[in-house]
C-alpha cells in the first residue's frame, strides 16, 4: 500500500508545471494590469474634460475665445481623482505639466490638450483628450510639442527682440481678431499676433509678438483683415489673399488656408476691397461690385444663397463709392450719399424698417450725404458728411450708442463732431474732428476708458490725442498718432497689442491705451 503524499520526482513534477504555467500567464497578467491603467486613464481624461468644461462654464475666466487657448498647471486642477501628480503609469509629474482648451470657432466646439511632464523630463502630449487611445500619447521631450494647438511652454510665439521696421510713415493700420497689421507708405505690409491660420502672410504658423513684413508683397494702397484672413489691393488694381480659408474667402478656388500671399486671379482694376468673417468684396474702378467666400444669409446680393470660392460679379450694383461688410450683411455707399443693404437682418441691420432677410440691395431709410460706413457682427454705422454718426441693428450691448439695449431696424443719430467710425463685433468707435477717441457697446477693455463696463453712449478712450486713424475688430483697438507711433488697448491674446508681452492668453485686458513698444523705427 502506498503511502499519503507525494514522492520527490512527483513534487519535481508539480514544480516544473507550475513554472511553465507562470512564464505563460505572468506577461498577460502584467499586460492586463497595464491595460486596466491605460483603460482608467481614459476614463479619467474623460471626467476631466466633462469636469474642465463645467468649471468654465462656471468661472469665465476659464473659458477660451474664439481661436484661442488657456493653459492651467496641474495644481490648479485634479487631473485623476484623489491625486493630481501621479500617472496610471506609475511617473510623477511635475509643476511644468500643463493642460490647455481652445475653442475652434469653425467646429463650435471646445479641443481640449493636455502636456504631461515626468521627472525624468519625459512628455506626454496628447489632444482631443475627450477621445483618448494609446495612439495619442507619445513620449518625447518636455515641451510636449503639438501637431495642432501648442501649450505654454511652447506656443510658436516668437518673444525675441523686434524685427526692425524701416523708417517710413505709416499709411493705414489694421486689425484682425488676434493679430495686427500696419501699411506702410512705401506699400510693405507688417503684421503680428496670432498667426494659426498664417494670417501673417510670413510663411510659417507661428505667432509672432513683434511685427514682421509679408515677404514678397510690395506696392500695397490698402489692407483688409478678416476674422483669420487678409486681403490686400495693390496699387495695380490687384488683389492678393492669405490666411484662413474654410469658406473659400482667400479666392483661390480651395478651401486650403495658406500662410503667404497669392493674387486672386481674374480680377483687375479694383479701387476699394473690404472684408469680416468669411468673404471679400472687390470694388471696381467703374463702380462694380465683386464677391467671394460665403453667402449662406444671400450677402452677395445676387438673390441666391450660393458660396462662391472665385471672384463672382455682382449684377445690378453701380455707381458704388465704398462697400463693407459684416458677419452676414453687406452695406454699399452710393456716388449719391444713399446707403444700400442687403443679407441678414435679424436684428434690423438693413436699416429698412423691417427685420426681414433681404437677397437683393435694399435702401437704408432716413439717410443721405453720408461719406463713410462700417459693419459690426449684427449692427451697422454710417457717418454723413455734417460729422454726425448714425447706427442701426443689434443693440444688444449697446453697441447703438443711443443710451438704449434695444435694436433698432432704421438709423439713430449717436454722436457729432466725428471724422471716421470703426465698427468692431459688438461695438463701436468713433475718431472726432479734435482729434479724440470715443467707443460704446460691448467693453473688453476696447473702449479704451479705464474699465470693462458695457457702454450704452459714447465714452472718452483716456488719455489719446492728436489721432488721425483708427480700427478695431473683437476685443482689441488701435490707434495711430499725428507722430507716426501706435496706441493699442483691450485683451491682448498673442501679443497683438503690440507691447512685447510673452504672454500667449492674458487674462487681464489693458483698459486704457498704451503705446505699442514693440514697432521701433516707425515714424
Amino acid at each position: 500500500m502506498r503511502k499519503k503524499g507525494f514522492t520527490l520526482i512527483e513534487l519535481l513534477a508539480v514544480i516544473v508545471i507550475l513554472g511553465v504555467i507562470l512564464v505563460i500567464a505572468i506577461p498577460s497578467i502584467n499586460a492586463i494590469i497595464l491595460n486596466s491603467r491605460k483603460n482608467a486613464y481614459v476614463t479619467t481624461a474623460n471626467e476631466f474634460a466633462e469636469g474642465l468644461e463645467s468649471m468654465s462654464l462656471i468661472n469665465l475666466s476659464l473659458l477660451p475665445i474664439e481661436g484661442t487657448q488657456t493653459c492651467r498647471q496641474l495644481k490648479d486642477i485634479k487631473l485623476e481623482k484623489g491625486s493630481n501628480v501621479k500617472s496610471p503609469f506609475g511617473k510623477e509629474y511635475t509643476s511644468d505639466s500643463k493642460v490647455c482648451i481652445m475653442y475652434d470657432v469653425f467646429n463650435k466646439d471646445y479641443i481640449y490638450s493636455i502636456c504631461l511632464v515626468d521627472v525624468a523630463g519625459n512628455g506626454f502630449n496628447i489632444d482631443n483628450i475627450i477621445n483618448l487611445t494609446k495612439k495619442h500619447v507619445q513620449i518625447g521631450t518636455a515641451k510636449c510639442e503639438s501637431a495642432d494647438y501648442s501649450n505654454e511652454d511652447n506656443d510658436g510665439s516668437d518673444s525675441g527682440e523686434p524685427d526692425e521696421v524701416v523708417s517710413l510713415d505709416i499709411k493705414q493700420i489694421e486689425v484682425g481678431v488676434n493679430f495686427s497689421m500696419l501699411l506702410l507708405e512705401n506699400g510693405e505690409v507688417w503684421e503680428w499676433g496670432h498667426n494659426f491660420y498664417g494670417q501673417l502672410g510670413d510663411g510659417t504658423t507661428t505667432n509672432k509678438f513683434s511685427p514682421v513684413k509679408v515677404p514678397g508683397l510690395t506696392d500695397i494702397k490698402q489692407i483688409a483683415a478678416g476674422n483669420y484672413h487678409v486681403v490686400a489691393l495693390k496699387e495695380n488694381g490687384k488683389v492678393w489673399t492669405w490666411g484662413a480659408n474654410y469658406y473659400g474667402q482667400l479666392g483661390d478656388g480651395t478651401t486650403k488656408q495658406r500662410s503667404y500671399p497669392k493674387e486672386v486671379s481674374g480680377l483687375s482694376n479694383i479701387k476699394q476691397i473690404a472684408t469680416n468673417l468669411n468673404y471679400v468684396i472687390a470694388l471696381q474702378e467703374d463702380g462694380t461690385v465683386w464677391m467671394w467666400g460665403s453667402n449662406a444669409n444671400g450677402n452677395f446680393g445676387n438673390n441666391t444663397t450660393t458660396k462662391s470660392h472665385e471672384p463672382i460679379k455682382i449684377q445690378g450694383l453701380t455707381n458704388i463709392k465704398q462697400i463693407v461688410g459684416g458677419f452676414g450683411h453687406t452695406l454699399a455707399l452710393k456716388e449719391d450719399g444713399t446707403v444700400w443693404a442687403w443679407g441678414s437682418n435679424a436684428n434690423g441691420q438693413l436699416g429698412n424698417g423691417t427685420t426681414e432677410q433681404s437677397h437683393i440691395p435694399v435702401q437704408v431709410q432716413l439717410l443721405t450725404e453720408v461719406k463713410q460706413i462700417s459693419a459690426g457682427e449684427a449692427h451697422s454705422v454710417a457717418l454723413k458728411e455734417d460729422g454726425t454718426v448714425w447706427t442701426w441693428g443689434k443693440n444688444k450691448l449697446g453697441q447703438l450708442g443711443n443710451e438704449t439695449k434695444t435694436n433698432s431696424n432704421v438709423p439713430v443719430q449717436v454722436l457729432s463732431g466725428v471724422k471716421q467710425i470703426a465698427a468692431g463685433e459688438e461695438h463701436t468707435m468713433a475718431l472726432k474732428e479734435n482729434k479724440t477717441v470715443w467707443g460704446w457697446g460691448n467693453n473688453f477693455g476696447q473702449l479704451g476708458d479705464g474699465t470693462i463696463t458695457l457702454r450704452s453712449k459714447p465714452v472718452q478712450a483716456q488719455g489719446l490725442t492728436e489721432i488721425k486713424q483708427i480700427a478695431t475688430k473683437l476685443n482689441h483697438t488701435i490707434a495711430l498718432k499725428e507722430d507716426g507711433t501706435v496706441w493699442a488697448w483691450g485683451y491682448n491674446y498673442f501679443g497683438k497689442l503690440g507691447i512685447g508681452s510673452p504672454a500667449q492668453y492674458e487674462i487681464t485686458p489693458y483698459t486704457k491705451p498704451i503705446k505699442a513698444t514693440q514697432l521701433t523705427n516707425i515714424k
